[in-house]
This record gives C-alpha cells, structure tokens and sequence, in this order.
C-alpha cells in the first residue's frame, strides 16, 4: 500500500465550490416507465425484497447476538439468492439505455447490495458476529435509499422524506465500514479504514444516498481488482474554514499485468478512467458515475473540469491503484 504521506499530495487541498447553494444529492435519477417492463418488475420486487431483509436483519440485530445455528440459518435463507437474482434482472431485457438509465441500473444492481450480500455470506465464520449483523441491516437500509435516489418513482412517500432538512454525520460512514469483511465470488475481502474528520457530511438523505452511491462504486471497483484480497478506504478534511471539504480515497494493490493493461487501454492517461466507456472488465460506468457526482456538489460545467481540478481522479501510484473524490463538509 501506498505511504500515507501520499494521499495528501494526491490532489489540491484548496477546492473551491462554485455552485450557490449546496447540492441536494439529485440530477442522477431516472423514471421507471424509461425501463422497459421486465426490468420495472425487477426493480419493484427487489425494492420490496429489501424491504424484508431490512426489517429482519434490523430486528434481530436489535434482539442480541446470534447463536451459530441462527448465524447459518440466517445465512442459507433463499431471500439472499433471490436478491442477487433479482438485481442481476433489471436491466436484462435490453441491450442498450441512454446514459442516465444505463448509470442508474449500474448503480441498482450494485450499490451496497454487493456488500450486503457477501457481508451476510460471511455471518457463520465472522469474528464480529453482532457488529457485521448491523452493519448487514445498514447495507439493506442504504440500497433502499439508494434505490430511491436512482429511481424517486419506487417509493414516492420515502423519496420526498430523504428531500427534508436533516444533517448526516460522518459516523454513518464510520458504523458501516470499520473492520469491514466480505466475500465478493466467495473471496475473502477486508477492508483498512481510517477516517480523522468528524461532524456532518450531508444536509440531508438525498444527499447522502448520493455520497454512497460514489462510495460504493469506488470500493466495489476496488474489491473486484485488488491484488491481496484488501482494499483502504480513508477519510479526512481537506482546506481551509469555512470551505471546508473532506476527501474520500479508495485505493488497493494491482497487478502488474492489470496496471499495465489501464495504461495501454488509457494511453497512459490513468486519470481519464472516470470520464468513463474504459474499463478491463467491459463496464465502465461506475467511475463516471462517481465524476458526475462530485461534478454537482461542487457546481462544475464537465467531468473534464473535475478532472483537471483535482476534485477526483484515479491513479497508479507504486503498483497501488488509487481513486478519490471530495465532498463539501455540511456546515
């Protein structure tokens, strides 16, 4: 891994935030009636689906710590290959989308549902039983919301509450990522976290769902690629009062051979990769995604923008894949 020194320099400190008043989290979303009718299905079911893994994994994290037979009960239900089955459907039925609805279905059958699914996997070996049971009920909650900030049409009533005033603070964060493990293939992932910035990121749940959104994609790129079977997530302000901003850096050991196919398939511009349509594994949406994100939370005109600025990027640094993005910290 890469010398923490580093992730410092690895862009400016000083990032002005243009637009005039703060982001709501919006402008990423679609309709339903732009999917065509299988994939609205899909989308309606895994939303009720989660629902019910929400409800549950909530409760019996609230009843106390599992047994070993209630662990791998819980963790054998069909509900969870349902999910994963579910989610791989939206989107099936067509071949191409516009961009918005194609992001949207990237960000729906990823998200945290990835984590949700291997951190439960993980339930009958884990070290730290009852804190990964909440941490499985966090990652139903957010796929809910991020479901909702994708598609506001899936639940109207839930969608104009994530719309109300209500500061989120970094330890939403903090609680889901800590001493992270997850199997991702039925491969072991651990997560390094550290994180030095306290206080509020979001002014309210749309806005937060839009922060996870960013997030998740960068770790689930990174989980899927990392050489060692770890991945870093490090969290810490950046600049000076009041335009202060908190930078997020994900970064993970690479191959050589993968190193080296980015280079030639980015002509040696590694930063480009988040301007999106490259990637090693024929995706390429997720970094984008991420780019136009923090592209309206800081009221920039292009992705290009964001780029030549430092407000995200991607980089190899020392046979180390490194991506980071940086938010406004909420007053």
């Amino acid at each position: 891994m890469i010398d923490s020194s580093l992730l410092l320099g690895v862009a400016p400190v000083d990032l002005p935030i243009i637009r005039p008043g703060r982001y709501q989290g919006d402008r990423m979303s679609a309709t339903l009636d732009q999917l065509e009718p299988a994939s609205q299905r899909a989308v309606r079911h895994l939303y009720d689906l989660l629902t019910l893994a929400h409800e549950s994994l909530r409760d019996l994290a609230e009843q106390g710590a599992l047994s070993d037979a209630d662990a791998a009960e819980l963790s054998s239900r069909s509900l969870w290959t349902e999910l994963a089955m579910t989610g791989g459907a939206v989107g099936r039925g067509k071949t191409s989308y516009p961009d918005i609805v194609g992001r949207v279905i990237h960000d729906v059958r990823g998200g945290s549902l990835v984590a949700l699914l291997g951190t439960v996997e993980m339930l009958p070996f884990s070290r730290s039983r009852q804190v990964d049971l909440q941490r499985c009920a966090h990652f139903a909650r957010d796929h809910l919301k991020i479901m909702r900030n994708c598609l506001p049409e899936i639940d109207p009533a839930a969608a104009r509450r994530d719309q109300e005033t209500r500061a989120h603070s970094i330890d939403l964060i903090v609680e889901k990522w800590a001493g992270s493990e997850f199997k991702v293939n039925h491969v072991n992932r651990r997560i390094r976290f550290n994180c030095t910035f306290a206080g509020a990121i979001s002014e309210r749940c749309l806005e937060f769902s839009a922060i996870d959104r960013v997030i998740y994609n960068l770790v689930n790129n990174a989980v899927r690629h990392t050489a060692d079977g770890e991945v870093a997530l490090s969290i810490f302000p950046v600049g000076r009062a009041p335009a202060r901003n908190v930078r997020f850096i994900v970064f993970n050991a690479i191959k050589p051979a993968d190193a080296d196919r980015i280079r030639s398939l980015t002509d040696g511009q590694v930063e480009s990769l988040m301007k999106g349509g490259i990637s090693t594994t024929n995706g390429g949406k997720g970094l984008r995604i991420c780019a136009e994100f923090v592209c309206h939370a800081y009221g920039l005109h292009s992705v290009d923008a964001v780029l030549r600025g430092g407000y995200a990027g991607t980089r190899i640094i020392d046979g180390t894949f490194v991506s980071w993005f940086h938010w406004p910290a909420a007053s």
